[in-house]
């Protein structure tokens, strides 16, 4: 489950009760890998820098039906690494760039270590989950 960055949090905000524009990401927004939940200000945990790694950017998201929730519609598939210290991952952000940009939202995941032999890490379908709660 995710949680919102303080950065969404204060645009929703402004956005619904001060009547402030604001710019939605759209479609352009990119999951990333940490080492542990990133928390609300992106810098509680350190972004994968393996060679291979890079922000995925995901467009497909199950329409929330009247839940408060959504989910990857499509598998999220990083790698695979080529080079650089195994990475154990622990934590996700999703972003509005492919790099540096707002974090919007953030979690823990399922661990796994990356090394630098060609290994994959992927969110099946309907495993990244977002709920307004």
């Amino acid at each position: 489950m995710a949680a919102f960055s303080d950065y969404l949090e204060d645009e929703l905000i402004d956005h619904i009760l001060r009547n402030s524009a604001y710019a939605t990401p759209g479609l352009q927004v990119w999951v990333a890998l940490f080492d542990g939940d990133p928390g609300d200000t992106g810098v509680a945990a350190t972004e994968c820098a393996m060679t291979g790694y890079a922000r995925q950017q995901v467009t497909n998201w199950d329409a929330p039906a009247g839940t408060g929730t959504t989910e990857n519609g499509a598998a999220i598939t990083f790698g695979p690494m080529t080079g650089g210290a195994d990475f154990v991952v622990g934590g996700f952000g999703i972003f509005d760039a492919n790099a540096a940009g707002n974090l919007l939202f953030h979690g823990t995941c399922t661990a796994a270590t990356l090394k630098n032999t060609g290994d994959q890490y992927q969110f099946a379908i309907g495993a990244l989950d977002i709920a307004l709660q």
